[in-house]
């Protein structure tokens, strides 16, 4: 229905009179904790008001009420109906009489309007959403008040209440086994290449056991007899695993540990039971081995005139000849492929020794050179060809000569590991 509002005094006395005298009966246990509610829906039935659901917890869009304090769980704000240009008119989008949220034509701040505006807008009324107090509490008589569910706030309080004092003694029980674990490790995997055994125990974590006890709050039945019962149901099973929970302690722990060529892979029981002051956490290390650069760190070859190597991330030629060699482009072999750079022109006197290149300015995929999470079987599986190649000239009496100098090998994965693994 539409009201004029005439004053801002007259409406602002009308609501306190509705919210002083006119109130029908008081909430059940209004003067108790608020923080454990039940709510009713509050809708009509046949011209008649009733309360037709019941819920631990409200959809604020729906007219749920607190039973215990007596509000609306909606908004019951005066809210200003915005201007839509093309409907030329306020249009009040939240007024709805489910909600007792009346749409009213506000005539002081439409009076204020003409005024200022002397045009078209001057006929255009200002709107407000308003909640209508005194239909909402004449409805919350026809459904029979608040008293008659005094009785089950009180049950589901003292539901809650049990479930929230098994919570804090579980807590506070759990809270002494919050320190560093004692723990033993089954090894697997890649064992033959891991003599190193650090202390794991610094990647296990021991915490509280996290167990939802919001069920509890989500309940919705068609009557309050059975919204307790969905409550005394749902309060049993939530004790139930705070009591199992009570003897035991939450684990987690670091999935991978980095250590270097080799990965170990932790896994951890969900819970421990506590038999001693210091929990104790079996845990399984998978070994894998991880590579970043699957070739050896060094290796030389030579042909009586150079000695190519790689030294770190150089790749060196020393010129054993009494005459200058020129080396016009080398070549690097990795992972079974194969990096070019041609057009050196990098002159090596004699008895002495020349950088061509570092690892850098070749032309090298590292993914292609990279291996992870390997088992022991693969790594025998997978076969390697690395090494160098170089196109060189010899200037000797007058004359030119061209020359080349090939070193390759070819290792699994494995023996390459293991060779890397002894040079650490």
């Amino acid at each position: 229905m539409n009201k004029l509002l005439f004053a801002t005094v007259f409406v602002v006395g009308a609501i306190s009179g509705c919210s002083s005298t006119n109130k029908t009966d008081t909430p059940a246990n209004a003067n108790a904790n608020p923080g454990i509610p039940l709510f009713g829906k509050l809708e009509k039935v046949n011209e008649q008001y009733a309360f037709t659901e019941f819920a631990t917890s409200p959809v604020t869009t729906q007219p749920w009420v607190n039973l215990k304090t007596g509000e609306p769980s909606w908004n019951t704000e005066t809210e200003k109906c915005p201007f839509v240009k093309k409907k030329v008119e306020h249009v009040c989008f939240t007024a709805d009489e489910k909600l007792f949220r009346e749409e009213s034509i506000d005539i002081v701040s439409t009076g204020v309007s003409t005024v200022l505006s002397f045009g078209v807008l001057a006929s255009v009324p200002n709107k407000d959403v308003t909640f209508e107090e005194s239909e909402y509490r004449e409805a919350i008589a026809q459904a029979g008040g608040f008293a008659q569910y005094r009785t089950a706030i009180d049950t589901y309080t003292a539901l809650q209440e049990e479930v929230y004092s098994k919570q804090r003694q579980t807590d506070a029980k759990m809270s002494g086994y919050l320190v560093k674990p004692t723990v033993s490790v089954s090894y697997s995997g890649a064992t033959e290449l891991y003599e190193s055994k650090p202390d794991l125990s610094r990647w296990v974590t021991l915490e509280k056991h996290k167990l939802d006890a919001t069920d509890m709050l989500t309940l919705k039945a068609n009557t309050i007899e059975d919204l307790l019962r969905l409550a005394q149901t749902k309060k049993e099973t939530i004790v139930s695993q705070w009591d199992k929970m009570g003897n035991s302690i939450a684990v987690s722990c670091k999935t991978v540990v980095r250590d270097d060529l080799l990965n170990l892979h932790l896994s951890c029981p969900e819970s421990v039971q506590v038999n001693s002051p210091v929990p104790h956490v079996p845990i399984k290390a998978d070994i894998r081995i991880n590579v970043k650069d699957a070739t050896p760190a060094k290796f030389t070859y030579g042909n009586g005139e150079g000695i190519i190597s790689k030294q770190g991330r150089d790749l060196f030629f020393t010129n054993v000849l009494n005459d200058f060699i020129t080396v016009e482009s080398i070549s690097y072999y990795y992972a079974n492929k194969t990096a070019t750079i041609s057009n050196l022109n990098i002159s090596v006197p004699p008895k002495s020794g020349a950088v061509l290149t570092s690892l850098g300015r070749l032309n090298i995929n590292t993914r292609d050179n990279r291996f992870e999470d390997i088992t022991v079987e693969q790594a025998k599986d997978i076969t390697l060809k690395y090494g160098i190649a170089v196109q060189y000239r010899v200037a000797s009496n007058g004359t030119t000569s061209s020359r080349k100098l090939l070193g390759t090998e070819e290792k699994s994965l494995i023996d390459i590991v293991k060779t890397k693994l002894k040079e650490l």
